[in-house]
């Protein structure tokens, strides 16, 4: 994860786990900063929860990604206590990357989604035999 990432998930005090042969876990502990105007957590919290360990696990088995896109189902209010993500690859092509994901609290899922990954890479980097073409790249 590049240290601009890193910032971000910070700022929302998002913790990682990674035990060998078991998928991340990306978790937050609700905080007063996590919550809405209606005590509810916000939405864009969980988003980036889901955002983060689909593309964290894409990462890790395909190297640099970004999101394409993504679908989110909210399944239940949450007020406090500790959410725990996980995803896991769907299919994975030479471009593209599907997955999906879901946030738990206390075992209970409260949220779902579902995401596309791109692979990317620095157009700056030389290229690699085998590397897929990149739009942006004028070489």
């Amino acid at each position: 994860m590049s240290g601009h990432d890193a910032r971000f998930v910070e700022i929302l005090d998002f913790e990682f786990v990674r035990d060998p042969g078991k998928p991340v876990v990306v978790s937050v502990t609700v905080t007063e900063k996590h919550r809405n105007a209606n005590s509810v957590v916000h939405g864009s919290v969980i988003h980036a929860l889901l955002d983060t360990v689909m593309g964290f696990e894409a990462y890790l088995a395909h190297g640099p990604v970004a999101t394409a896109e993504m679908s989110i189902r909210f399944l239940e209010p949450v007020f406090d206590g500790r959410l725990d993500a996980t995803a896991r690859i769907l299919k994975a092509g030479k471009r593209l990357v599907v997955i999906e994901s879901e946030v738990r609290r206390n075992g209970v899922v409260v949220a779902v989604g579902q995401g596309t990954f791109a692979r990317v890479r620095d157009p700056r980097a030389p290229r690699v035999e085998g590397d897929a073409p990149n739009p942006t790249d004028p070489r």
